[in-house]
């Protein structure tokens, strides 16, 4: 049987208290995403797997002609006009499928995640954010024991229910890690960032 690779942007594996023990379900990648895997458009996939081993999130890069037209017009709406650089189609454990696009917007890079069964908007991110741009509280979080993140990239994702999100992501002792945080500093989520390939049979 023929088989496609996709390189994985990333393996993101919470991390938690409870990374062992117990049995693993069987996952079964929704039909929404694996649509997109299967089509001449995909690009890459990012598997987000719980501690449990839980599919969290599936996401899969894409060229531009997998993305449905009205998702360009609802990014403009909350974007703005620019050039469209990356696209995503992504399914979270809760049902929700959703359209990624990020987009140049006079020179900074912006992202727009607009969900497909309702077309409403579900949060908009920025993508190029400094150490300086941090809320105090989530900049002592990040300082704060274990500490030591050689930080690479920090994004704001600014949510429809009015919520801001920080996203950390580095190194620490030479592990890629990504950290997001609330404002106020509380850590919601820690994953370990890891290569890989996925190998889809056709």
């Amino acid at each position: 049987m023929p088989h496609a690779r996709l390189t994985f942007a990333a393996l993101a594996l919470a991390l938690s208290a409870t990374a062992c023990g117990g049995a693993r379900p069987q996952q079964q990648i929704p039909e929404f995403p694996l649509k997109a895997m299967r089509s001449p458009h995909a690009r890459g996939v990012k598997l987000y797997v719980s501690s449990s081993g839980g599919v969290d999130k599936v996401a899969v890069k894409v060229a531009r002609a997998a993305i449905p037209e009205w998702v360009f017009e609802q990014v403009t709406a909350q974007l703005g006009a620019g050039t469209d650089v990356e696209f995503e189609i992504e399914q979270y454990a809760n049902g929700d499928e959703i359209y990624e696009v990020t987009r140049l917007v006079n020179g900074k890079l912006r992202e727009a995640a607009i969900r497909g069964t309702d077309q409403a908007f579900m949060y908009m991110e920025e993508k190029d954010l400094v150490l300086a741009d941090l809320p105090a509280p989530v900049r002592a979080a990040l300082d704060a024991p274990p500490g030591g993140l050689e930080v690479r990239e920090i994004h704001r994702q600014k949510r429809a229910d009015g919520t801001d999100r920080y996203v950390i992501s580095g190194r620490r002792q030479g592990t890629p890690l990504s950290l997001i945080f609330d404002k106020s500093g509380a850590l919601i989520a820690r994953r370990q960032i890891l290569p890989g390939n996925v190998i889809l049979s056709q």
